[in-house]
């Protein structure tokens, strides 16, 4: 699977959910919900610099072969429960691992002298 099709999933997935189930994603001021998607072996610090293109701020969709989860990254200054330091080379699938190991809290993620909050995340949409 390539990116643009695990793209054309995620967004067709998206689209048939009650907006009820995706309240925790980040949402800009002016009310748009922005979409990364990533595969879970692109680096972490290429889905990032993806990510700060936007502004700093999004939803990661890392996208399996049967399902995707989404890590929304948002800049929440000093509010991180907990501090993440990663390689570059770090895969996606490697960092959903590592965030999940810290169940209800903000991470700040620091990579090569930049940051980002990632909540972590709370939302599996299964899909056939």
């Amino acid at each position: 699977m390539n990116r643009d099709e695990a793209t054309k999933r995620v967004m067709r997935s998206l689209s048939r959910v009650n907006p009820t189930r995706t309240a925790h994603l980040f949402r800009s001021p002016e009310g748009s919900v922005p979409v990364v998607v990533s595969l879970p072996n692109e680096n972490a610090s290429e889905v990032i610099a993806r990510v700060q293109t936007l502004g700093g701020e999004a939803n990661v969709a890392v996208a399996f072969a049967s399902y995707f989860e989404i890590i929304p990254m948002t800049r929440n200054g000093d509010k991180a429960d907990a501090e993440l330091v990663i390689n570059h080379d770090l895969s996606m699938g490697m960092l959903l691992i590592r965030i999940k190991q810290n169940p209800g809290k903000t991470i700040r993620l620091r990579l090569r002298g930049r940051q980002a909050d990632l909540p972590v995340p709370q939302l599996e949409i299964q899909y056939a």
